[in-house]
This record gives C-alpha cells, structure tokens and sequence, in this order.
C-alpha cells in the first residue's frame, strides 16, 4: 500500500486542481482557499521522499508528479489571471514554459528525465507566490507587484524563464529536427 501512496498523492493533486481553482475564482475567504492550495502543494513535497524511501520511484511516477505539478499550477495561474490580481503576460510565461520543458522532457532519451534543481527552486517560488496572492494577509493594504505576492511572483517568473532556458540549453541537442 505505501508503495502506491506516492503515485495515489499525484493523481489527488490532480483530481483536487479544478478544487482549488473553484476555490480561488468562486472563493470569498482567502485563509481557508490558502490553506486548501497549501495541502495540495505539500502532497508534492510528500510523493517523491515517500517513493525513494519505499523504493517505488518509476518513470511512471516521475511523469505523474510532473503532470500533476503542471496541473496545479496551470489550473491556480489561470484562476488567478481569470480573477485579476496575476496578469495575462506572466500566466502565459508559466504556462508556456512548463509545456515547453514537458515536451523537452518527454522526447530526451525516450522517458521523463527527473526535475532540475532550478525546476525545483522554480515550482516551489510559483508555490509560494501564488499562496500569497491568494492569501495576501497580514499584507492586505499591498496589491499587485507591490506586495510580497507579486515580488515573491516577480522572482517566480524570473526562475521560470532561467530554468526554461536551463533545460533548453541543455536538451534541445538530444531532439531530431526531422
């Protein structure tokens, strides 16, 4: 059972997304929509200790943590833009890079290869980011790039764009341009 559990946490960060995304757009308390976004990010922290320590790690696994990762903070970005307080720009900035390293991803060495240390420093900004501008408190006088979200944001997008170029730089001479 244990040995499941990490593949079980990836498809609940998954199933709970749209959760979370009804939660930002639709929500009115942002505690408990924080606290919320905050348990289905600690399920990412949880499933690849738990694979590790259970000797369960698989390309399986690696792909559905990378999923559901991209699921998560897709679904949160485009609510957030949806809402207002992120702008179009840098959702699309997340978005588009995430797909891109996917698919950098998918196509070096025929299978996921495991995330970067800037991939990881990366999803745990946006993370963080994105807690703050959905729980803004004890900062609600501030609002946009003006408050610890949208700094904690701003910094976000610059390891989104760092760690973009980081994998292109590194894979895109693996992949066949025919």
């Amino acid at each position: 059972m244990l040995k499941k559990l990490p593949n079980w946490l990836g498809y609940a960060r998954m199933v709970l997304t749209p959760v979370v995304m009804g939660f930002i757009y639709y929500g009115d308390n942002e505690f408990w929509t924080g606290f919320v976004f905050a348990i289905v990010v600690a399920t990412d922290g949880l499933d690849g200790p738990i694979a590790r320590a259970t000797h369960s790690t698989s390309q399986f696994g690696i792909m559905l943590d990378t999923l559901a990762d991209k699921f998560l903070i897709a679904g949160c970005v485009l609510a957030l833009v949806a809402k207002d307080p992120v702008w179009l720009w840098a959702g699309f900035i997340i978005i588009d890079r995430d797909f891109l390293v996917m698919t950098l991803k998918a196509n070096v060495g025929g299978g996921f290869i495991k995330a970067s240390n800037l991939g990881k420093i990366k999803m745990g900004l946006q993370s963080v980011a994105i807690y703050l501008v959905i729980n803004p408190w004890p900062f609600n006088g501030a609002t946009g790039w003006n408050s610890p979200g949208g700094a904690v944001m701003a910094l976000a997008l610059w390891f989104t764009l760092f760690s973009a170029w980081d994998y292109y730089h590194k894979y895109t001479r693996f992949l066949r341009w025919n």
